[in-house]
C-alpha cells in the first residue's frame, strides 16, 4: 500500500511511528518490492502491544502488509462534524423519522417555490379579474379586527349612499374649495364613500389584503394612526393639487395607498402573484412586494393624472405592471385602452360631477 493512501487509512501516530521506524532502525533486507522489485526494508513496529514486522520500500514509499497486520492498526479519528450537522447513527428511529420529513417538506417547498402557482385554488378568481394575490398565506395569526371592522363600515356606508349617490356626494364629499364646509369633517366622510361596485370591491379588496398584515405588525391602534394619517396627507395633496377646485371626490384610495406603501417597506420579499393573460394562454408570475411596489409607480406615472391623487403611492388599481387594470365601470379587456371616468361616476378618488 501507499504511503498517500496510507496516512487516510490509518492512524497519524500510527503512521509517524511506522515510517520513523523505517529509517531509523530498518536495516535487514526484506522481501523484493512490487514496483522496483529491489530489497524492502524489515521494519518491527510497536502498536498498542501489537508488533508488527513490515517491510517497507522508501524509494517507492510502498509497506507491505501480511495478512492481518493491516487490521491491527487503529483506523484515523473521526473527523468533527459541521457546526449544526446531526449525528443520524446516534439518533432514536423516532427522531430519524422525524428528521426525514422535515426533509421531504424542505424539498416540497423548495418545488412549491420554483412552481408560481397559489396555495388556494379560490385566489385565481381575483387573478383573472387583473388584481394580484398573496402567493402564500400564513396561517395561525391572530385576526386583524380593526380591518375587518373598518371594511364593514366602509361597505355599509358606501352602499348606503347609492341609494342617493349623487346628493350625498355633493354633500359629503371633499370639494378643495370648501375644505372646512362642515367643520372639515368632508376630510374624513369623503374616504367613506365611493362611486360604484367596482370602485368600492376593489378598494375593499386591497385595504383587506394588504391591511391586515400591517395591523398584524403595527397593532389595531397604531394601525388606525397610520390610515388616518395616509387619508389626510391625500387629501392634503389633492387640495394642494387643485385649491380652487370645486367638484367633490370620494373614495378610501389615499389611506389604502398608505398601507400598501408601509407593506412594500417592511415585507419587500412578500411574494405577490399576477396572472398573465394572452387570449387563451395563462401564466402565474411571481413579484416581490418591493418589485410590485416599483412597477405600480411606474405604471401610475404613465398614466393620466387624477387631481385627486392621494399620497406619492401606487394607488389600488395600480399595485403592479399587469395590463389595463379595471376600469370604472367594469374590466377593460385586450386592445382597448382606458376609457376616462364619466363626470359623475367616480372611480379611485376621481373627481365627481
Amino acid at each position: 500500500m501507499g504511503i498517500g493512501l496510507l496516512r487516510k487509512t490509518i492512524d497519524p501516530e500510527a503512521m509517524t511511528a511506522i515510517w520513523a521506524q523505517t529509517y531509523t532502525g530498518g536495516s535487514e533486507p526484506g522481501r523484493a518490492c512490487a514496483i522496483c522489485l529491489l530489497p524492502m526494508v524489515q521494519v518491527a513496529v510497536e502498536l498498542k502491544d501489537h508488533p508488527l514486522d513490515l517491510d517497507v520500500c522508501k524509494k517507492c514509499e510502498f509497506v507491505w502488509f501480511d495478512a492481518g497486520e493491516f487490521e491491527v492498526i487503529p483506523p484515523p479519528p473521526a473527523k468533527p462534524r459541521p457546526l449544526g450537522q446531526l449525528d443520524e447513527a446516534a439518533m432514536s428511529p423516532a427522531a430519524r423519522e422525524a428528521l426525514a420529513l422535515a426533509q421531504v417538506r424542505e424539498i416540497a417547498e423548495q418545488a412549491h417555490a420554483q412552481d408560481p402557482v397559489p396555495d388556494r385554488g379560490w385566489k385565481t378568481i381575483p387573478a383573472l379579474l387583473g388584481l394580484p394575490v398573496e402567493m402564500d398565506s400564513v396561517e395561525n395569526q391572530r385576526i386583524p379586527w380593526a380591518t375587518f371592522i373598518s371594511s364593514g363600515l366602509i361597505a355599509a356606508i358606501s352602499m348606503a349612499s347609492f341609494l342617493d349617490l349623487k346628493n350625498i356626494i355633493e354633500r359629503w364629499g371633499l370639494i378643495p374649495a370648501e375644505v372646512w364646509r362642515h367643520h372639515g369633517l368632508t376630510l374624513l366622510t369623503s374616504f367613506f364613500l365611493h362611486g360604484g361596485w367596482v370602485h368600492l370591491l376593489g378598494n375593499l379588496y386591497f385595504l383587506i389584503l394588504f391591511g391586515g398584515h400591517v395591523e398584524r405588525y403595527l397593532g389595531w391602534w397604531r394601525w388606525l394612526g397610520l390610515l388616518l394619517l395616509a387619508t389626510l396627507t391625500g387629501d392634503l395633496l389633492h387640495i394642494v393639487g387643485d385649491p380652487r377646485g370645486t367638484l367633490p371626490c370620494i373614495g378610501a384610495s389615499g389611506g389604502i395607498s398608505g398601507l400598501m406603501t408601509f407593506y412594500a417597506l417592511k415585507f419587500p420579499h412578500a411574494q405577490l402573484g399576477i396572472l398573465f393573460r394572452w387570449y387563451f394562454y395563462f401564466r402565474w408570475i411571481r413579484l416581490p412586494a418591493w418589485s410590485a411596489f416599483c412597477s405600480g409607480c411606474f405604471s401610475r406615472c404613465g398614466a393620466p393624472i387624477s387631481r385627486s391623487t392621494a399620497t406619492p403611492m401606487f394607488p389600488p388599481w395600480r399595485i403592479s405592471a399587469a395590463p389595463r387594470w379595471a376600469s370604472p365601470r367594469g374590466l377593460s379587456t385586450e386592445g382597448r385602452t382606458h376609457r376616462p371616468s364619466p363626470p359623475a361616476r367616480c372611480f379611485n378618488r376621481e373627481e365627481i360631477a
